[in-house]
């Protein structure tokens, strides 16, 4: 899905309020059309709130809270309704149904931090979400784990628009960048975690 930025940026900023709606509507977004470039969206709202024009904590907090309630409810379908999801045209038209058979492999090994790791890899969450509810994983860790996935990742976003501000080339290389960090040190801290839990259960 191609949008221009620089149209919805000069949009937000003469109409502000707009942007509090918009913030909910890029979430769901995201989420349920994965091809949708709602991250690029959360670094304009940081960006608009350094300059004062929307309020910071507000729209902030809509940002977390509409991702995560997104995300919830694409867990709650996929979870409930599993049959009907997977013969969806939605379902087959946005998600690679190859990519399910390798989901519970990489799960048994890492468990729910799968899903905060998916979060940090362009294209995987919501499969993975889906995936999370076909396979009646824990509701609770999978809830968990969304919540961790979701504070991390859009407050990375919401940073970087800050720092980058109008200069779009350069807000491609500091979402890249933390991207590839945050990445790195989430795989670093799963490592860890799974030689942990693995030195655990030999004692």
């Amino acid at each position: 899905m191609k949008l221009n930025i620089w149209d919805i940026l000069m949009s937000l900023k003469t109409s502000p309020h707009i942007a509090y709606i918009y913030a909910i509507f890029n979430s769901f977004l995201q989420v349920f059309f994965p091809p949708y470039p709602g991250d690029t969206i959360i670094a304009l709202l940081g960006y608009l709130s350094y300059l004062k024009i929307l309020n910071g904590g507000i729209i902030f907090s809509l940002v977390i809270i509409s991702t995560f309630l997104s995300s919830c409810l694409l867990l709650y379908i996929s979870y409930n309704f599993s049959n009907l999801v997977k013969n969806s045209f939605y379902f087959q038209r946005f998600f690679d149904l190859k990519q399910l058979e390798n989901f519970e492999k990489w799960y048994k090994k890492i468990g729910p931090f799968f899903l905060v790791i998916s979060k940090f890899v362009p294209g995987i969450n919501s499969i993975v979400i889906i995936a999370s509810g076909l396979f009646k994983i824990d509701i609770k860790s999978s809830i968990i784990s969304i919540g961790i996935a979701t504070i991390i990742h859009n407050s990375m976003f919401f940073l970087a628009g800050r720092i980058a501000g109008e200069n779009i080339n350069l807000l491609k290389l500091l979402i890249k960048e933390y991207t590839s960090y945050i990445l790195l040190g989430v795989i670093l801290i799963t490592l860890l975690l799974f030689f942990v839990n693995r030195y655990i259960n030999k004692e």
